[in-house]
């Protein structure tokens, strides 16, 4: 059997240099969307180090996301030198045409090795019914804190314009098809990968509270040199906040339905509809005072807590004998 602490500590070295080298592409207003694939490619190369003979790896799979991704950053790092024209929007396309291919290998993989990796799904039903809970707690969280002040949104508005039903109609589930790459960046070395693991060491809620900890500070670079802004620190702050509460409720999600797609959508739900809903602060650019911060925080950790903070205490994280098996328990059926 594999240690699967040797895992942990090639994940999270392949987590470090991989994020150091991806935060390089973000100078002179590289896209982020290369730092997002970090978490899977490190995952997947962890597992490729110390599985590499396991007949049940999906090889195919991982070598093409592998290969893809490795490319993709590569070239937005030449790109931070060389400045190729309108690169991130050729990239973009180029990506989602790749999806397509990806599609197709992780088919061809067979449901064996899809279900021994964790890419097989489950309990489809519940799943959608989650997504469907997860888009209304959303909406609701931005319009509670647009009442609050803090961004500019109006439900009502949003749910009356015609663009707002083409857009989840249609947009929103071609955008999911053709965004594989990008989408199970994060969620299969974040929920697959290390959650089992960070849970079976520490507890189901220690262990996923750790995770959303981990997920936040990660984006440090992202804070720091894509967005740029003086208060970083404090943007850093927030997005810790929302990691650690949207941690919770995906990590909920996935022991509930132990199918990892279900993180993944919920992701990509996430970034697409606030995106699509201009979820910015309205006073974006000003300086605020730290009184000012410390209350944003709080009302922030609040809200959050409200909509997304509350699966911590389901019963699905009471009990540790309930927790989802780590990769290699999962490969090798020990738990």
């Amino acid at each position: 059997m594999v240690k699967e602490d040797k895992q942990l500590q090639l994940f999270l070295l392949l987590l470090l240099g991989g994020s150091a080298l991806a935060a390089l592409s973000l100078f002179n207003g590289g896209s982020a969307a290369g730092y997002m694939l970090i978490p899977a490619m490190a995952a997947m190369l962890a597992v490729w180090l110390t599985r590499r003979h396991d007949e049940k790896m999906p090889r195919l799979f991982f070598v093409a996301y592998l290969l893809i991704s490795g490319v993709y950053l590569l070239l937005a790092l030449i790109n931070t030198v060389l400045q190729f024209a309108d690169f991130d929007k050729d990239a973009g396309v180029i990506l989602a045409f790749l999806s397509l291919f990806l599609w197709f290998f992780l088919w061809f993989e067979g449901a064996e090795r899809r279900r021994a990796y964790g890419l097989q799904g489950a309990r489809w039903r519940l799943c959608a019914l989650i997504a469907g809970l997860y888009i209304v707690l959303l909406l609701a969280r931005l319009q509670v804190l647009a009442c609050l002040g803090e961004y500019e949104f109006s439900l009502v508005a949003f749910l009356q314009d015609g663009a707002t039903w083409y857009f989840l109609l249609l947009q929103l589930p071609l955008g999911f098809v053709f965004s594989l790459v990008n989408i199970l960046g994060e969620e299969y070395g974040w929920r697959y990968f290390l959650q089992p693991i960070l849970q079976k060491k520490y507890g189901l809620r220690r262990g996923v509270l750790l995770l959303g900890l981990i997920w936040g500070v990660w984006h440090l670079p992202v804070q720091m040199i894509y967005y740029s802004t003086p208060q970083w620190y404090f943007n850093l702050g927030m997005q810790i906040i929302t990691c650690v509460s949207l941690g919770v409720f995906y990590g909920w999600a996935y022991l509930k339905t132990d199918n990892i797609w279900l993180p993944v959508i919920l992701h990509y739900l996430n970034n697409a509809i606030v995106s699509f809903a201009d979820d910015m602060p309205a006073d974006e650019e000003a300086l605020l005072t730290l009184p000012e911060m410390l209350t944003d925080g709080l009302l922030l950790a609040a809200v959050n807590l409200a909509f997304f903070g509350w699966a911590i205490f389901s019963p699905r994280f009471k009990d540790n004998s309930r927790r989802l098996p780590t990769m290699n328990e999962r490969v090798e059926k020990t738990y």
